[in-house]
């Protein structure tokens, strides 16, 4: 920008010297001495921005006028009787001449460009994390404009009219420009953070004895790391890339202090005893379980230093130690016992198991039931044991079996039986019987009642096709059968049973109640129901709503309409699974539709979700939202200050299980935690510190999902 306005300036004074040189805003006055001189209410220098326009009065001079333009790519200006047009196309700058009968001339200097200098809506710097988008806006300047980040290793940079966003790639510090069509730019510096909170493996307090060390590891943050010791004479830290050395210099207390580039800190306490009256202890839990091939570390703590240690069985696992760091190396699968032996003979014993940390299970039921086709296919979860896992079918005509990481798919491929198993790296087996058969014919809804005169559609699903209608149909309604449809036209008031056939015999029904109404705001049907584990979208006619917007409610979240706000003129309105992510419920459970038009009549009806035991409202939760980064939510606490800093929240969504939930956290004074609906509120409290925040399926407490908060 600052570009443009040397330039516009520079033409400015030319400009003024070639006006000095013809006697200022007017033209010669030719030969008659009398006539006035040629004029323009155009300023000496006229400044538009592309695609506008300026128009200006001209006077005096002989007419007619004619015009001249110097860069008519620019800008060019036009002649209507005695106003002059001139019309800014692309950015630069140009000249008009305004030029009477007698070659008077008036020359116009014009700057195409923009009066307001580019800015952006961006703070300095702009912070954001790993994997995270933000977005801003752009001013000012001359459009298009573009975008361009120094590394796109940290963070890339898009930009969509007058609107960029920033996505965050890996930490570091980089710079996004945005510029416009002139050149001009705008810098803006942008940090990307960690998206885990800087942490130590070191306990806190760190006891040493004199001369004695720790070595921990530091992570999350962003590094590089750095040190600061309270008091050097009792203990001493240094870092060497996310290592951690604290070494004991004399009895007494000290804190060291853990910083990342960002300034965010970690403080350790350091307690150097001369450990004459500190019994000998290892912070390893007991026993300690590790996979094969996998390492733990632990501090030695107490006794009296140098220490040494043995492995019982080092088939299945070494130890080392590094001043009073213990390091246990899992091998292969079995048991053995660590002994930590310290200068004085005292002895701590550490056993280890080296295999699964639980046993070896899937999500899989034992008996497991699919049907033909790659529409059947079901995935599964393998949980404990030892990985990698095999998975292994016994009837490749039956059904096959595909493996990816921890899940495993089955797909039937004919009618047929057979066993999966599945077996870990230490030889553990669990098996799951596998019957392939068509599925279960359904129809959905179950149940349903409408006025006579009212058409209704019930969906079929599963059997085989095609589907028929199975025996007579009686007089009370009209029934047929459109591909997977089943299309039904009250008549007459009644109380019947619809069966449909599909073409292997298989049967199911549909209660038909046609019950006399009135021709008022109404859904139809008005009451059906459902079972828990039909998960088929559910279609509902509207009668009689006033012309435009119809609003529609359910009062659960197993159910949701499709229909997103509130349709103009809407004909059908159609139920989907809602926020709960299933229609489990623990018995059979009314979810009212409530439907309100546009002059505030209200219609309802009534869906009920039948508990038939096939489905488990146990179902594991989830928990998602850009907040949640590997598991991990921060938030801010509450600080008197100097600086006072406000509490900050984050906001996550719960599906799963029965749609009705309530929430704990083990550390209020860290974080709090409310729930309303499936919407989670995690907030921080007024102690820095950490919390788990815990999600309850309120119809079966065993079924949870935990979130790990840290309030900085």
């Amino acid at each position: 920008m600052k570009i443009l306005k040397l330039i516009t300036a520079a033409f400015a004074v030319a400009i003024t010297m070639l006006l000095a040189a013809c006697g200022g805003g007017g033209g010669s006055p030719g030969a008659n001495p009398n006539q006035p001189n040629l004029t323009t209410t155009a300023p000496s220098i006229v400044t538009l921005m592309p695609g506008t326009s300026g128009t200006y009065q001209v006077s005096g001079g002989v007419p007619p006028y004619r015009v001249g333009n110097s860069e008519a790519r620019i800008a060019a200006g036009t002649l209507d009787g005695t106003r002059l047009v001139i019309s800014a196309y692309v950015a630069g700058n140009a000249t008009v001449d305004l030029i009477d009968n007698t070659g008077a001339k008036i020359t116009i200097g014009v700057a195409v460009g923009s009066s307001t200098p580019l800015h952006t809506t961006a703070p300095m710097p702009v912070v954001l994390l790993p994997g995270s988008g933000v977005q801003y806006e752009i001013a000012g300047g001359v459009p298009p404009y573009r975008v361009v980040s120094s590394d796109v290793q940290i963070a890339t940079a898009s930009v969509d009219g007058a609107k960029f966003q920033i996505n965050g790639r890996a930490a570091g510090d980089t710079t996004v420009n945005v510029l416009d069509s002139t050149g001009a730019g705008v810098a803006v510096a942008v940090r990307v953070g960690a998206s885990v909170a800087l942490m130590t493996t070191a306990p806190s307090p760190v006891v040493l004895t004199p001369g004695a060390s720790g070595r921990y590891e530091i992570s999350g943050g962003v590094p590089p790391y750095r040190v600061g010791n309270s008091n050097q004479a009792v203990a001493v830290g240094d870092v060497a890339g996310n290592g951690l050395n604290i070494r004991g210099i004399a009895v007494g207390s000290a804190r060291v202090e853990v910083f990342d580039s960002t300034g965010a800190k970690v403080g350790i306490d350091v307690t150097v005893s001369s450990g004459s009256n500190l019994p000998l202890t290892v912070t390893a839990p007991s026993p300690v379980t590790l996979f094969p091939g996998a390492n733990g570390q632990y501090d030695i703590l107490g006794g009296m230093a140098p220490y040494r240690v043995s492995s019982s069985n080092t088939q299945v696992a070494n130890a080392s130690v590094d001043g009073s760091r213990l390091m246990v190396s899992a091998v292969a699968a079995g048991n053995a016992t660590i002994s930590v032996v310290d200068g004085a003979g005292m002895r701590v014993n550490v056993n280890v198991i080296v295999g699964a940390a639980a046993a070896l299970s899937s999500s899989a039921p034992a008996a497991l039931t699919v049907g033909v086709g790659p529409t059947s296919t079901r995935t599964f979860t393998i949980q404990g044991g030892v990985a990698p896992y095999v998975v292994q079918g016994s009837n490749q005509n039956a059904f096959t079996v595909a493996r990816s990481g921890n899940d495993f798919s089955v797909t039937g491929v004919a009618i047929g039986s057979g066993t999966i198993t599945i077996t870990d790296a230490a030889n553990n087996r669990i098996s799951v019987s596998v019957t392939v058969g068509a599925p279960e014919l359904r129809i959905s809804p179950t149940d349903l009642k409408i006025f006579p005169g009212i058409d209704a559609v019930a969906k079929i699903s599963g059997g085989q096709p095609p589907y028929q209608v199975a025996g007579g149909i009686p007089s009370a309604i009209q029934v047929t059968v459109v591909g997977d449809e089943l299309r039904i036209k009250a008549l007459l008031a009644s109380k019947l049973d619809v069966t449909v056939a599909d073409a292997t015999g298989q049967t199911a029904k549909i209660t038909v109640e046609v019950v006399n109404g009135t021709g008022q705001f109404n859904i139809m049907p008005g009451a059906l129901s459902i079972t828990e584990d039909d998960n088929q979208p559910i279609r509902l006619n509207l009668y009689g709503a006033a012309p435009g917007a119809v609003c529609f409610y359910t009062d659960r979240t197993q159910l949701a309409p499709r229909e997103n706000g509130c349709p103009n003129n809407p004909a059908t309105v159609t139920l989907v699974t809602g926020p709960a992510g299933s229609r489990c419920v623990n018995g059979n459970t009314p979810v009212m539709l409530t439907a309100v038009d546009s002059t505030g009549a209200v219609a309802s009806a009534v869906v009920t979700i039948v508990d038939n035991g096939k489905c488990s409202p146990g179902a594991a939760l989830s928990v998602t939202g850009a907040a949640l980064q590997n598991g991990t939510v921060t938030v801010t606490a509450a600080q008197v200050g100097p600086p006072p800093v406000a509490a900050t929240s984050a906001e996550l969504l719960v599906f799963g299980g029965s749609g009705q939930y309530t929430v704990t956290s083990s550390n209020t004074g860290a974080a709090t935690a409310t729930i309303a609906g499936n919407v989670l509120a995690i907030k921080g409290g007024t102690t820095p510190g950490n919390s788990t925040v815990t999600v309850y399926d309120q119809q079966n407490l065993n079924i949870s999902r935990q979130i790990a908060v840290v309030a900085n």
